[in-house]
């Protein structure tokens, strides 16, 4: 067999293989993909997922030319221990109710088989594309929730001096900011946060290619972040002196037409910025003639034992939910027979038990008020069995405009020892809501833990039931302290009632 030969059928069996490791990778996570999907769907904080998967294989096309020279060495050390890790992940995720687990795992999984199919040399030239897929998983919410409100000061900031630049006296006061005649809100959605996260999606890969030496990357995506705070707080600014002369902000058509403008200065500046950091001769690189011929990449030598071994680990882990069944776990007592009276509290003659959540099998919603007049919300969300995509922390309650959340200390709850607070805050009237899991029978307030003890009852019993439990009432500002304390007396009372209703293990 001549040389043209031998190529043409390593290049035959680098695409059999490669069609094989897609048809199993694709069978293993297609319910897992399909969520991805469907969250940037729904999701505008991860709306530009979608442009991630086409960015990372545009990064690995520009790398072509250079992966045409190396000799596919697979790395069976290194791959076979990235697609264990991947695989007891997914698994574990599955297992334990945790599509985030399965997401992680598929980028794991990917390395694997690049590592397995053409080794560390052609990893070495496509790691940053592999990793780029890491902010396509929606895991980053919490940390973009903690920078919310920072962002709101700073853009309220921002919009300050611009007032005070052209001569409109303002002062502001945490989000909102005192204009003559109107007063601004610096609400959640206008943290600029979500702009921030698009921007440093777009230019971290344009800084990886286009741009030499970490010194300019990280310059040009330090910036690019400032220009869009920047933009955020005259946008904020532009609003107020709309308002000021008094047109119609609140109009949608305004309020698109004027983001819209700040958004495009904004972006220009950006360009800007990129073309004067950028190298001489920078799009050479994008006009490069890529001639796609029938050699491809040469082949190391392979170990078709392994290989099945690998395939075989992927195909398990696929069909865990096949294999794994879950004990549906029904509640002791229906939601509807909630108690009319707990402890000083009435149950509202009007009140009956309302659905609010629909990746929950029972829930209910109802108002007791107290004797001396405080009224709460109770509401109480169980499954029946988690799995992963509908797990309790997607039935966890949530605040918008501007909610603040934290960890409230508690005693005498029993093993309840803290529970997870939201506020949320306006100019007269502030809206809290309290709230706990309880995974048959086990209590917990961070997710994390909450997840732990999820896989564990799954392991170990087969059942993954648990509930919701949140507590919320609304006051005035300065009754905060007085309405939390008579919120808790009422947790506190509730707390020997739920186990007439919430299944455990332990009983």
């Amino acid at each position: 067999m001549d040389t043209a030969q031998r190529r043409l059928t390593d290049t035959n069996a680098t695409v059999i293989r490669l069609v094989v490791s897609i048809a199993v990778l694709s069978w293993c996570y297609a319910s897992v993909i399909a969520e991805l999907v469907r969250e940037w769907s729904n999701d505008a904080l991860y709306s530009y997922g979608f442009a991630v998967p086409l960015i990372s294989g545009y990064i690995v096309w520009t790398r072509w030319p250079t992966l045409k020279t190396e000799v596919a060495r697979p790395d069976y050390l290194a791959g076979s221990v990235a697609l264990v890790l991947a695989a007891l992940m997914f698994v574990a995720g599955d297992v334990g109710s945790s599509v985030r687990l399965q997401q992680l795992s598929l980028i794991l999984m990917v390395t694997a088989g690049v590592l397995l199919l053409f080794g560390r040399q052609v990893f070495r030239h496509i790691w940053f594309a592999i990793a780029y897929l890491l902010l396509m998983v929606p895991v980053w919410t919490e940390l973009i929730s903690r920078l919310q409100v920072p962002s709101q000061i700073i853009s309220g900031r921002i919009a300050v001096v611009v007032f005070h630049a052209i001569g409109i006296p303002a002062l502001q006061e945490s989000t909102l900011i005192y204009l003559p005649k109107v007063t601004l809100e610096v609400l959640r959605e206008c943290s600029g946060v979500n702009q921030l996260v698009a921007i440093f999606a777009v230019t971290v890969p344009a800084a990886y290619l286009w741009l030499d030496g970490s010194a300019r990357r990280i310059t040009f995506v330090g910036a690019a972040l400032m220009v869009g705070y920047l933009s955020n707080g005259f946008r904020i600014a532009l609003i107020g002196v709309l308002a000021q002369n008094g047109l119609p902000t609140s109009d949608p058509t305004v309020h698109l037409f004027e983001g819209l403008i700040v958004a495009a200065v904004g972006y220009g500046l950006v360009g800007v910025l990129f073309s004067w950091l950028a190298k001489p001769g920078w799009s050479n690189r994008t006009e490069e003639t890529v001639v796609v011929t029938a050699y491809g990449l040469s082949l190391g030598p392979r170990r078709p034992a392994i290989d099945a071994v690998c395939l075989a680990i992927v195909i398990i882990a696929g069909s865990t939910s096949l294999i794994f069944s879950r004990t549906d776990v029904n509640l002791k007592a229906q939601l509807a027979t909630l108690p009319p009276r707990i402890d000083e509290w009435s149950l509202e003659p009007t009140q009956t038990p309302t659905s609010r959540v629909n990746d929950v099998d029972d829930e209910a919603q109802v108002t007791y008020r107290r004797t001396s007049g405080e009224r709460v919300t109770l509401y109480i969300g169980y499954q029946r069995h988690q799995q992963a995509g509908k797990g309790l922390t997607n039935a966890q309650p949530t605040l918008e405009h501007g909610a603040v959340p934290s960890v409230l200390n508690v005693t005498e709850l029993g093993s309840l020892t803290e529970l997870n607070q939201i506020e949320q805050r306006s100019e007269s009237m502030t809206r809290h809501v309290l709230y706990w899991f309880d995974l048959d029978g086990r209590l917990a307030t961070s997710r994390y833990k909450a997840k732990t003890y999820v896989f564990w009852n799954a392991v170990t019993r087969r059942r993954t039931n648990g509930a919701v439990v949140a507590v919320a009432w609304q006051c005035r500002a300065s009754e905060s302290d007085v309405t939390r304390q008579r919120a808790l007396e009422f947790i506190r009372a509730l707390m020997p009632i739920l186990p007439r209703y919430l299944p455990s293990s332990a009983a």
